[in-house]
């Protein structure tokens, strides 16, 4: 009987630990792919923000890393979380309006409203990174 109990207690034991390790992995997985994802999209953010102060703004450039901004924007869309990826799209969607305006010939005002706001929402989705990158899950 006790070696019933004592190989009972062992298997549980076991599976309890590979479990648990199964789950340690998986967290360490998607931390390491929603870090990527997030270093890329800041990059690209701020990449597209600095080109709005350049001399020739709006240039072919700024277009250009619009593009890569808007990959980058899905790749945290889908890592998530939702209160992440809703910041990201209020980053591109920022940018997004100094294009128009720029199109549109308003650009000195747009800029000078715009950049500040799109700082500092890169500054929020930087700490917001963080705070989801350092969730271990428990």
């Amino acid at each position: 009987m006790a070696t019933v109990s004592a190989t009972f207690v062992t298997s549980r034991t076991t599976r309890v630990q590979t479990v648990f390790a199964a789950r340690v992995e998986h967290v360490r997985q998607r931390r390491e792919s929603r870090e990527k994802a997030y270093r890329a999209f800041i990059d690209a953010a701020t990449t597209a923000r600095e080109l709005t102060t350049d001399e020739s703004w709006p240039s072919r450039d700024f277009d250009a890393a619009m593009e890569e901004l808007q990959r980058q924007w899905l790749d945290v869309s889908l890592a998530g979380p939702d209160d992440l990826a809703e910041e990201a799209t209020k980053i591109r969607g920022q940018l997004r309006v100094m294009r128009s305006a720029a199109t549109a010939g308003d650009v000195e005002d747009t800029r000078r409203l715009l950049v500040q706001d799109n700082a500092h929402a890169i500054r929020r989705f930087i700490a917001l990174a963080r705070e989801v990158l350092d969730d271990d899950g428990t």
